[in-house]
């Protein structure tokens, strides 16, 4: 998880870039990291208790789910839409009894879903207790 998290941050300032004469593609490299992160905080959910998930989970959540957001809101890859970012907001909804960053996280991604206008993202799908 940490080197999809690295992985993610590395490129983030370039996701509006092309590289001239590279294969690289940075918003690529962020979705295909982000989406590596999710699997593995579901795999890891699924092997023991949302409680036991790492202190710094939530932020990494956050950090990729804003990255499939952005890719969402400039249609620039083919994705699920905003399923694809649901899993993360879930996620988040389960462990913020016991990590109390996860609550604020899912308020982030409401304002950024809203501001960016993003389609069919509703607000009832991210709910804050």
């Amino acid at each position: 998880m940490y080197y999809y998290f690295a992985l993610l941050k590395l490129f983030q300032p370039f996701t509006k870039l092309r590289f001239q004469e590279s294969a690289l593609i940075p918003q690529e490299i962020c979705l295909q990291a982000a989406s590596s992160i999710s699997k593995i905080v579901q795999s890891y959910k699924e092997l023991y208790s949302p409680q036991y998930l790492p202190a710094f989970a939530p932020y990494i959540i956050l950090a990729s789910s804003i990255s499939q957001l952005f890719a969402l809101r400039y249609h620039s890859f083919p994705m699920n839409g905003p399923e694809q970012v649901l899993p993360g907001v879930e996620i988040l909804q389960e462990i913020s009894p016991h990590h109390p960053f996860a609550r604020q996280a899912i308020r982030i991604l409401r304002f950024f879903a809203r501001n960016w206008s993003i389609q069919g993202f509703s607000a009832q799908k991210i709910d804050v207790e």
